[in-house]
């Protein structure tokens, strides 16, 4: 994959020019580990403060609390228990907990830090491999979500993370589902570099859990939720129209017939939505819960 083609891409949708992120690199290489399941862009190159910045050109991208872990997460966790939560943003997660929860969040981005300050939530811009060398076994929880498809250095930060989780506390970790619908959405920049260099799936995140010696309590696929209905519908119908056509997928699709697909498949979703096939199928995120050995 050309990364002018994605430099392009990212002009077209926020006006904004991020070639400087590649500096000489002209080609990611798509990668699947036969081992793991893991899919990632290499060379493996994520996105700095000022990247982030130009995605919060609104507050959206820190507001949005109606995530499914948050609600699903909550429940592992009780009501006295310290979490530690990295990439926390603005610190949305701390409303889905107790007022007896300790809550600490991490994040590196200077307008989340903004934000959080603004709502007087305890989040620091501390990377989570500084902020382990004093905070070892000091938290029963620690989330980490939408997290760790960003992560270049990944096996410090798993490490780091695990470090700061007491005997027999909980990991959770929540990231968008490649084995999903996502997979067949063409021009999707924040699914691609430098924003999301790793792509995982259920069988990867088993793996990432098996190396780091923790017990998978749990594993959850989010259903298609309601924010997501309308786009599962077009990237459905526009699936079943490229199968019919016979045009091969493209993370990045500049094609003519590309437009036509994608007004058609519109039209085909006003219909298909009479189904009601979402009910069955899974929609962005799935979220993992681990145990760190007690002994």
């Amino acid at each position: 994959m050309r990364t002018i083609d994605i430099s392009n891409l990212y002009r077209r949708v926020y006006k904004k020019d991020i070639g400087y992120i590649w500096k000489s690199v002209e080609r990611l290489e798509y990668v699947l580990c036969q081992k793991c399941g893991l899919r990632f862009f290499d060379p493996i190159i994520s996105g700095d403060d000022d990247f982030y910045n130009i995605l919060l050109k609104d507050e959206w991208y820190y507001l949005h609390e109606g995530k499914t872990e948050y609600d699903y997460s909550r429940k592992f966790i009780e009501e006295d228990d310290r979490v530690l939560d990295i990439g926390a943003g603005r610190g949305a997660f701390r409303h889905y907990l107790s007022e007896k929860n300790y809550y600490q969040g991490l994040d590196l981005s200077s307008k989340a830090i903004e934000l959080a300050k603004k709502d007087g939530a305890n989040v620091l811009p501390i990377p989570i491999e500084e902020f382990s060398e004093e905070n070892k076994e000091r938290f029963d929880v620690v989330s980490i979500f939408q997290v760790i498809e960003h992560i270049s250095s990944l096996d410090k930060f798993m490490c780091s993370a695990i470090d700061c989780i007491v005997k027999g506390g909980l990991l959770i970790v929540a990231t968008p589902d490649n084995d999903g619908f996502i997979k067949y959405v063409s021009n999707f920049c924040l699914n691609l570099p430098p924003h999301h260099t790793l792509h995982w799936n259920e069988r990867s995140l088993r793996s990432m859990a098996e190396k780091y010696n923790l017990e998978v309590l749990d594993i959850y696929r989010e259903p298609v939720s309601s924010v997501h209905r309308q786009w599962w519908y077009n990237t459905m119908s526009t699936t079943y129209l490229n199968r019919l056509l016979r045009r091969d997928f493209r993370m990045i699709d500049y094609r003519f017939t590309y437009k036509i697909v994608r007004l058609a498949a519109k039209i085909l979703a006003q219909f298909y939505k009479l189904s009601g096939e979402h009910k069955k199928s899974f929609g962005q995120s799935i979220i993992m819960v681990c145990r760190k050995p007690d002994v």
